[in-house]
């Protein structure tokens, strides 16, 4: 559900994605053993991850 200030992000390989793209407060891209996600975190909470190599936001 696109809620007023949301974003729309590129978006792969999660269950959020609708054409390869999502909506959310903050876009992420991350690569862990080669592996890529790219999609959406939907409140600026879910962003602090400062344990977490390779976590771009």
């Amino acid at each position: 559900e696109r809620k007023e200030g949301d974003i729309q992000c590129s978006c792969e390989n999660t269950y959020a994605c609708v054409n390869d793209t999502c909506w959310g407060r903050i876009c992420f891209y991350s690569k862990h053993h080669e592996r890529v996600v790219r999609a959406c975190l939907t409140t600026s909470e879910q962003c602090h991850v400062p344990n977490v190599p390779g976590l771009y936001s």
